[in-house]
Order: C-alpha cells, then structure tokens, then sequence
C-alpha cells in the first residue's frame, strides 16, 4: 500500500493569496449643483472573503460620448477619492462631479480602483446615460 504525499504550505503564502474581489458600478445620476454638471454616484462592492482596506477610486479615464449628441464630458472632482474599508459582501460608495451637458447622453469610461495599500487593483469599463 502506498502512502499519500502531501506538500507542507507555508500559511503566510496562504494568507498572502487571499484578496478581496472588488468591482464597479453607477448608481441613479442627478443634476450637480451648476448647470451642465451632473453628479454620478460610483459603488465599489467586495465580493470576496476579506475586507477592502482603504479602498479607493484611483482614476476616471477614457471618457467618450457614444450619442449622437455633441459636448465634452470631463471629472470635476479630484482623484484619488477615498472610499473606506469595505467588509465581505458590503457596498460602499463616492459621489463623483463631471461637466456633462445635456447633449451627450451616453458615455462610456473606465474606473481605476485599488485596495490594500495597493496591492489589490482593479477597472471596469462602464457605459452610462445621462
């Protein structure tokens, strides 16, 4: 009869595999506190098993308006905007500032995220309406 083989892991090599699993969405847009701005709500949710320390929203970048519309979409607020800590299975979110004139109805970005010192990052393409 033969005998089983297991190879002996460190656990500081498995403690350091395990991240936590972010990604980006938009919430509902209104109207930002002067004409042609608008205010888009960005949610970063941890789907993994362990919290998002100082999670954050490092960059907006790739902004193109899809619509037939004319008029240039740009970020007011200044990045990095610090999101928090965000627990296993939790939700947390910033407000974000844009020029956006009515006539550009849709756009389509992508959003730079990191957590954990950086060691954790991630972006997501995301198109949006006004």
């Amino acid at each position: 009869m033969k005998r089983a083989r297991f190879a002996l892991v460190p656990l500081l090599a498995l403690a350091a595999a395990v991240l936590p699993n972010v990604y980006v969405s938009a919430g509902n847009r209104s109207d930002g506190p002067s004409p042609g701005t608008r205010l888009v709500p960005f949610n970063l949710s941890n789907t993994g098993p362990v919290s998002a320390e100082k999670a954050q929203i490092d960059s907006i970048t790739g902004i193109a308006v899809l619509s037939r519309g004319s008029g240039t979409v740009s970020l007011l607020t200044v990045l990095p905007v610090a999101v928090g800590t965000i627990a296993p299975g939790k939700t947390a979110g910033a407000n974000l500032l844009f020029v956006w004139p009515p006539e550009a109805d849709r756009v389509r970005l992508v959003v730079a995220y990191s957590a954990n010192g950086g060691t954790y990052k991630g972006s997501t393409g995301l198109t949006l309406s006004r």
